[in-house]
């Protein structure tokens, strides 16, 4: 019936029909070109031991004589085989059972489809993604790498410009300023560029909820205040007090806190700055607007992009600013865009971020916090020059500072000194601070000191090893002596009190 219908010869994949005996009746073109065996060759034969390799050879004839006794486990499924080709070499295929009725009992015609080409495909695919993810892990321990080496050395000159501040001289001042300047576009460079990295492949996480807007702004504009005043501009701010959005409160701030670095660094002196935030249906609006170098119809269609400048590298940057502030603002569900009536006509950047209902209580402003008094530090750091300047820092503050250099230094310090507060570097030459961490809180349990985590290494998992470890906070580097301050004023108007785990709330 099979062969006046045409469809064995036509097939253009192998069909193997076998009687009640399980001998090959049919064997068509399809399975000569792919098998390599003639029907003259097959006919009247068991097909197991032609196109099976003697491995699965048992294998195959049980199926078979399954199949030839109507079993319905075989049917209409299609199960992989290893064939082999008369030449010897092996190929993926499915093959497909189905019963064939004749008068002189029920044989099994065989259904043979080629699929070592999607094997193939499939295979290499996984390859690949292997690969991708290889040079992925690679990446990020290239990029922690990267920011850990660059934040180390950072840290003493952050440090040394901040003791400057405290001399009169005009000389003395004008070089803290320069320092000052210079070691903030570095860090901001190198933040720039690993939470790029890291926004490009979803490794950011955002602790969203509801948040105040014109928080997000104060925090950005203190962190651009020094260098919109040194450029000489004037900012002009339209902000409606009562908008909540929801926000991650950092990375939210962050996104504004570009914005007016952009504008403050393509806008000339004594240029002006206009931020304006405000409801609009659903969302919160806020605009940055300046009287700058503007944009032109070609950059405002790639000013997202990441590495993206206007004609010129006169202003500096690495075009990373508006790239990471597009990722981050798609992260929190919101839409960003630029226009520009042209160069030289200034340039508006708009942000819309989702509404959010006035959150129930907030807590208090730091600045409203206890002040608290000196207190007895330890620090722990085998870089000296950070170890030294730091020191220095905190001791014109009226803190009693000691220095341990390695990690067997610090615990003995820490039993015998007991200071109130172990600033502790995770990269120790011994024993890594992590293991510090948890030894300290291990043996003086609620007596510990605050553990601050003070570390090159960023990213998330760092954060959370860190926090795993026992560290009460984890602070990346370059930590100026002004963030220290403040961390510090959390502990003293926190008082140190235990929580569950022995851990301090700060």
């Amino acid at each position: 019936e099979l062969r006046r219908s045409g469809v064995v010869a036509s097939s253009p994949d192998p069909i193997v029909a076998l009687d009640h005996r399980g001998k090959v009746v049919e064997w068509n073109g399809a399975a000569e070109r792919v098998l390599g065996w003639s029907a003259h060759e097959v006919l009247g034969e068991g097909p197991a031991p032609l196109f099976t390799p003697p491995r699965w050879r048992a294998r195959a004839s049980h199926v078979l004589r399954s199949a030839l006794s109507a079993d319905p486990r075989w049917m209409g499924r299609a199960l992989p085989l290893t064939a082999q080709r008369a030449d010897g070499t092996e190929l993926a295929m499915e093959v497909t059972l189905a019963l064939a009725h004749s008068p002189r009992g029920v044989g099994v015609v065989i259904y043979l489809r080629d699929v070592s080409a999607a094997r193939r495909d499939r295979q290499a695919l996984q390859k690949a993604r292997r690969l991708a993810e290889d040079e992925s892990r690679r990446r990020d321990d290239f990029l922690a790498l990267l920011g850990h080496e660059l934040r180390n050395p950072l840290s003493p000159i952050v440090a040394a410009a901040e003791l400057l501040d405290g001399y009169d001289d005009p000389i003395l001042q004008r070089t803290r300023g320069v320092i000052a300047r210079q070691s903030r576009q570095l860090v901001r460079l190198v933040d720039d560029l690993l939470d790029v990295s890291r926004a490009a492949r979803g490794k950011l996480a955002l602790d969203i909820g509801p948040r105040r807007l014109g928080d997000m702004l104060d925090v950005a504009l203190e962190m651009t205040r020094a260098q919109i005043a040194e450029r000489g501009h004037h900012l002009t701010l339209d902000v409606d007090a009562g908008v909540w959005v929801h926000a991650d409160l950092a990375r939210g701030s962050q996104i504004f806190a570009n914005l007016l670095s952009n504008a403050a660094r393509y806008t000339d002196e004594g240029g002006r700055i206009w931020v304006r935030a405000r409801p609009d249906a659903d969302h919160a609006l806020v605009e940055v607007r300046d009287d700058g170098r503007g944009m032109s119809r070609a950059l405002l269609q790639r000013a997202f992009e990441p590495f993206s400048q206007g004609e010129g590298r006169s202003r500096g940057g690495l075009g990373l600013g508006l790239a990471l502030v597009s990722h981050l603002v798609r992260l929190h569900g919101g839409s960003v865009g630029a226009t520009s009536p042209g160069e030289g006509l200034g340039t508006t950047i708009s942000v819309r971020l989702p509404l959010a209902l006035a959150a129930a209580a907030e807590p208090p402003p730091i600045g409203a916090r206890a002040t608290g008094s000196e207190r007895s530090i330890l620090i722990v750091d085998d870089h000296v020059d950070s170890a030294e300047l730091l020191s220095m820092a905190l001791s014109s503050r009226g803190h009693h500072v000691r220095i341990a250099p390695d990690a067997e230094t610090a615990l003995e310090l820490v039993a015998h000194a007991r200071p109130e507060v172990a600033l502790v570097d995770i990269g120790l030459p011994d024993i890594e601070g992590y293991e510090v961490a948890v030894r300290v809180r291990a043996e003086l349990g609620a007596r510990c000191p605050t553990l601050i985590a003070v570390t090159g290494w960023g990213q998330e998992s760092d954060r959370r090893r860190a926090m795993e470890a026992g560290f009460d906070q984890h602070l990346i580097k370059p930590v100026s002596p002004r963030d220290l301050r403040r961390v510090l004023l959390e502990v003293a108007s926190a008082g140190a009190p235990e929580i569950a785990g022995g851990h301090r709330a700060l």
